[in-house]
């Protein structure tokens, strides 16, 4: 009986922890869905974002992103901090390494931008009506800056 007593007691902690690290993980996803309705298609969108200070210490890599879920694509302009050898850029201390990113079949990366806190982020998405496929352009205080389409193979 003092065994399964036992078992019983690491089970519980065990599942304790599971949903500790569950929540601490939901806690800090936010997720805004916008769905067309009926023959309504989304072409064009943009989403903007006012980098915040980075976290400090730095322990692990942090994104802050916004991004379109296609039928077999996922594209995202992505704001990154993480500790020194790790991520897009290297040497980041409290600045944001800012790019474009599409997981497609081939993975495509754009141009790596670093920018400071207070820095204006801005992520515009525009179908292609000459391809059916997506064009991405990350902004850096209105400044184009990352680009990556799934129109063109890297």
């Amino acid at each position: 009986m003092r065994l399964n007593s036992t078992i019983m007691k690491r089970t519980s902690a065990v599942i304790g922890v599971l949903f500790t690290l569950v929540h601490q993980v939901f806690a800090n996803i936010d997720l805004i869905g916008l769905y067309a309705s009926g023959g309504a298609t989304i072409v064009e969108a943009s989403a903007t974002l006012v980098l915040p200070s980075a976290p400090n210490p730095i322990t692990g890599d942090v994104a802050l992103w916004s991004a379109i879920q296609l039928d077999r694509d996922f594209i995202q302009g992505v704001s990154e901090n993480a500790p020194a050898g790790a991520g897009y850029c290297t040497s980041l201390g409290s600045n944001w390494c800012n790019f474009a990113y599409a997981l497609t079949p081939n993975v495509q990366n754009g141009k790596a931008v670093i920018a400071a806190p207070g820095t204006r982020v801005r992520t515009h998405y525009k179908l292609n009506s000459t391809t059916s496929l997506w064009d991405q352009n990350v902004y850096i205080n209105d400044q184009p800056a990352s680009t990556v389409s799934t129109s063109t193979s890297p």
